[in-house]
């Protein structure tokens, strides 16, 4: 509670990409009322790192009962603490490693860290922290990106990256969230990459816009499907006229001056769109760039190509 401050600064310190999802951390922050737990019985996760001394018969069946629901869960017990002996685990006057397990994001806060290897790789660690993006979407931003600004604060007194982007939730075509507990996402992601290709998929996904809400739409992804394999046709027609000059064609397939009228009007027109792609995308606007490439690569299929076959 005595950070609320400091979490509200680093909160403004950090480029936000919707900037209007800062206000969901800093209303987060705001509400706080009580320190966060770091246990709260989870199925899984890491244990925590403590014991507890058995000194009464309810005590140690207490105990057994606690080793027993880990070893079945297959989860290791704790090594065996300072001041005693192994043959005291367990046992009335021994002790026995605590059952409780952390909370999730006990650990995931420190996920920029663990991956930057700040214990095992001091080097690395110095060249990439603070790192340069976190993406997540918007509804653990009072979880995971708060639970890692607070660990970073703790740690290193500095934001843990530069940028947070927040996506949205992917959606059912009744506008509902996609989730196993609602039976509404009863598919596994390697069918549609294998229904309609790695590319089609990206396009589909990249189509999001940062911050809002997506369907899941196979219809966008045959429409991706189409646009890649257009890419690969059109690739072989300009790849084949790319080959080593002959003594027939001097100068064929190599970049020489400009003096096609139509070519210079293409190549300004790429020109805009490459300015254009590339503001987008340091804005974070990856849905902007993918628009404004799409627009040019079929103009470019349905009008230059079709105008300069007779030349090719």
């Amino acid at each position: 509670m005595a950070m609320r401050d400091r979490l509200l600064q680093r909160g403004r310190e950090l480029c936000w990409h919707p900037e209007f999802m800062r206000a969901r951390f800093e209303s987060w922050v705001e509400g706080l009322t009580g320190d966060w737990n770091i246990s709260r019985q989870r199925s899984s996760g890491c244990r925590s790192r403590s014991g507890t001394g058995s000194t009464t018969p309810a005590r140690r069946s207490r105990g057994a009962a606690h080793r027993r629901a880990r070893k079945a869960a297959g989860r290791p017990l704790d090594r065996r603490p300072t001041g005693w002996d192994e043959s005291q685990r367990g046992r009335p006057g021994g002790f026995v490693g605590d059952a409780d397990i952390m909370d999730t994001w006990a650990t995931s806060s420190l996920s920029p860290q663990i991956a930057g290897g700040w214990i095992d790789d001091p080097d690395l660690f110095g060249r990439v922290f603070p790192m340069d993006l976190r993406p997540q979407a918007h509804d653990i931003i009072r979880t995971w990106l708060f639970t890692t600004i607070v660990r970073a604060e703790l740690e290193q007194q500095q934001l843990p990256w530069q940028h947070a982007a927040i996506s949205g939730w992917i959606l059912d075509p009744d506008r509902k969230k996609l989730s196993k507990s609602k039976g509404n996402a009863a598919f596994v992601p390697s069918e549609p990459l294998e229904h309609y290709g790695t590319d089609a998929v990206r396009y589909w996904a990249a189509s999001a816009r940062l911050g809002v809400d997506t369907a899941y739409d196979e219809q966008q992804m045959k429409v991706g499907r189409r646009l890649a394999i257009k890419m690969l046709n059109v690739s072989r027609f300009v790849l084949s006229l790319s080959e080593e000059p002959s003594p027939s064609q001097p100068g064929a397939g190599s970049p020489g001056v400009v003096s096609e009228a139509l070519d210079a009007a293409l190549l300004a027109s790429l020109a805009g769109v490459v300015t254009e792609a590339t503001q987008a995308f340091e804005r974070f606007d990856h849905s902007r760039s993918l628009e404004l490439l799409e627009g040019f690569f079929w103009s470019y299929c349905d009008d230059y190509v079709e105008l300069v076959k007779a030349r090719a």
